[in-house]
């Protein structure tokens, strides 16, 4: 069977979806992964076919009105969101098309459900969908508020029909959420159990496998993965540092951010080493004392275990990385993904969660030294080792295995 998989977003949404493509290809189909152009070479290095689409969604949250989104918090604004991706979507639109059209069955990201539907339905091709955080709602969602559902819905069908007559296709006819899963189009939700939220009972076309990931492989930054003689040196010389993601900060006004972490090590008498990222060129600007080093990024495996505790934005990737490692995380959320996964560890007793918008110097310092304590510690490493127990990829294969023939084709239908 020729199966193609379509992602996009940060490394968090790729990865998974590259494990999924190299086990299935392991197991004899032929696969063609489309995923951003940022991610060329490493799809290519692991023997998967790639098509890659036009632009890189990440890159727009750094832009000056990305950043403003992402920096204003609690926000229901997805109109404007649409506005800044529109250009990227488009040209992916054109392209989706084409990639599909030799494809026997579909594996989309959830982001791709309006583009899921439309292709399934003028091509006449079974899809399914893989979401790799319980965050990302593809059907209808239990834990929402009606109001909020029916005012998206609205807020969608305007640009879901605007592509849909682009393909000689009639009007929606429902709630797309609520089309799919009546139909029982099937979902893979790549994640651990232990945080599956509003998944339970909702059918056998709904799957939750475990964490989604091919042994030894991981998709960070490339500059982050060569070992670092100088960083090593640095981490022996002393105690144990507090990590801070700043490559995962989309704030309006970052030396304010960078002035916290300066103030927050000189109070506390700790050591940090910081992930400057996009703030890079802004944290070379400071003169900044030994006890705190900067780097890019970081390969977060092989630095957590090395850290007293982590503080970062809360994508998958990141989170993850510290439970596995037995890190406590504080997590300071800018979108309803990473406020999930604040509020998860803090409800695990395995970290802390601040609203990046609300994120004060007093506050992190309180949620540091909480984390500091060595009580918090058995919580987290025991949290983690049911991660690594568990083999995601190997149950979603089995499972996919199973719906990838009976898998339906979106119907227009109320």
């Amino acid at each position: 069977m020729k199966i193609v998989l379509f992602t996009a977003g940060t490394a968090d949404d790729v990865a998974p979806f590259l494990a999924l493509a190299m086990g299935l290809q392991r197991l004899g189909h032929r696969i063609v992964l489309s995923a951003p152009e940022f991610y060329r070479r490493t799809i290519e290095q692991n023997r998967v076919a790639a098509q890659l689409l036009y632009g890189n969604v990440q890159d727009i949250f750094f832009t000056e009105p990305g950043n403003r989104w992402l920096a204003a918090g609690e926000k229901p604004l997805w109109g404007q969101m649409r506005m800044l991706i529109g250009r990227i979507r488009h040209h992916m639109q054109a392209e989706i098309l084409d990639v599909c059209r030799d494809g026997d069955a579909l594996i989309f990201h959830p982001s791709f459900r309006f583009e899921a539907s439309v292709v399934s339905e003028a091509l006449r091709k079974p899809i399914l969908f893989a979401s790799p955080t319980p965050a990302i709602a593809v059907t209808g969602n239990r834990v929402n508020l009606p109001l909020l559902a029916a005012l998206r819905h609205k807020s969608e069908a305007a640009e879901l029909n605007d592509l849909r007559s682009l393909f000689g296709l009639g009007p929606l006819r429902d709630s797309l959420r609520q089309q799919l899963e009546r139909q029982r189009i099937p979902v893979l939700h790549a994640y651990s159990p232990m945080f599956a939220s509003g998944t339970g009972g909702r059918g056998n076309h709904h799957f939750v496998s475990g964490v989604v990931r091919y042994a030894g492989f991981s998709l960070p930054p490339a500059d982050g993965q060569q070992p670092d003689e100088e960083m090593d040196a640095w981490l022996d010389r002393g105690p144990a540092p507090i990590y801070f993601g700043l490559d995962g900060f989309p704030v309006a006004d970052p030396r304010k951010l960078i002035d916290i972490v300066i103030s927050l090590t000189k109070q506390l008498q700790v050591r940090a080493v910081i992930a400057s990222g996009w703030a890079d060129w802004i944290v070379r600007d400071y003169r900044l004392p030994d006890s705190i080093k900067v780097k890019r990024s970081f390969n977060l495996d092989r630095l957590f275990p090395r850290c007293s505790c982590a503080v970062h934005h809360g994508g998958a990737g990141a989170t993850l990385a510290a439970l596995e490692t037995g890190t406590p995380s504080v997590i300071c959320s800018s979108d309803a993904e990473q406020r999930f996964w604040g509020e998860r560890i803090e409800a695990h007793r395995v970290g802390s969660h601040i609203p990046l918008h609300r994120l004060t110097l007093n506050k992190l310092k309180i949620a540091v030294r909480k984390l500091q304590q060595e009580s918090i510690k058995p919580h987290v490493s025991e949290l983690g080792d049911k991660l690594k127990r568990e083999n995601g990829l190997q149950a979603a294969l089995e499972w996919l295995e199973t719906m990838l023939p009976i898998a339906p084709v979106y119907r227009n239908e109320t």
